[in-house]
């Protein structure tokens, strides 16, 4: 069975492609063996839908190189689309943010990607520095990236999901994280009250608390559940935002899983 590839997002602006070109460089003795997928916005076809393809990357991967300048911080595309979904990938499953900064910028009015060290000082950007000072940065990114992908437990293996127990293989327990996160969407939407963890594992007949709890962070994270405090209990209901993807969920499904999201 061939070793499964680490998926490796890069987020950068198009005015700044240059900068992405030498990172491939330095990233591709590990993309030749086999076991880098570096990942960016180049890599989608033409027809395809675009949002869906950055959504399902960022979900793939166990970190993100950020090519972080003015232009970076000014792109909507970035701002909107990237950034917010790599950062809470970052806090919600451990996926590493490696930010290099290429040209000078204000770092301190974005507080959330400051709080990431950068592989570089804000105020020495490869822009600044001589080929041979940026080449040792470039160097310093790949060997960041070797030491990752020599960790045996990758974080996209645990985004969101238990460890798959011996025998299961990872489809299987991605499967598994699925339908417990679709169960409690369909629980939380198909009655009217606000229920703590446990009454919902209880209607839900869900056997395990962890995974109940880890669908929930992952329902919360995304907006489309929020918690209520109420008499001293954490109390769950589904948003605007989660009927709606669970209708967009039931129009995309076929079979016996359109009849069991549909909701009564």
């Amino acid at each position: 069975m061939p070793t499964p590839r680490t998926t490796v997002f890069v987020s950068y602006c198009r005015r700044n492609k240059r900068w992405l070109e030498r990172l491939r460089v330095h990233l591709t003795p590990y993309e030749r063996r086999g076991v880098l997928d570096l990942w960016d916005d180049s890599r989608i076809e033409t027809g395809e839908q675009w949002r869906a393809e950055i959504d399902r990357a960022i979900e793939r991967a166990a970190a993100s190189i950020l090519l972080v300048s003015a232009d970076f911080l000014a792109s909507d595309f970035v701002n909107v689309h990237e950034l917010p979904k790599l950062l809470r990938k970052a806090e919600r499953a451990g996926a590493r943010v490696l930010p290099i900064i290429v040209e000078p910028c204000e770092l301190s009015v974005h507080p959330a990607l400051a709080a990431f060290q950068a592989l570089n000082s804000p105020q020495q950007p490869l822009a600044a520095m001589s080929r041979a000072e940026t080449e040792r940065v470039w160097a310093r990114a790949a060997t960041t990236i070797g030491k990752l992908l020599e960790t045996p437990a990758r974080p996209e293996a645990r985004a969101g999901r238990e460890k798959a127990p011996a025998g299961d293989s990872l489809l299987f327990a991605e499967l598994r994280s699925a339908t417990v996160t679709l169960s409690v969407l369909w629980g939380l939407t198909a009655e009217e009250d606000e229920p703590t963890l446990s009454e919902l594992e209880r209607r839900l007949g869900v056997r395990s608390r962890k995974s109940a709890f880890e669908a929930l962070e992952r329902l919360t994270s995304d907006g489309w559940v929020e918690k209520i405090r109420r008499a001293g209990l954490v109390r769950y209901r589904v948003t605007d935002e989660g009927v709606r993807q669970l209708q967009r969920l039931v129009a995309a499904s076929d079979g016996p899983v359109r009849r069991i999201v549909t909701p009564s």
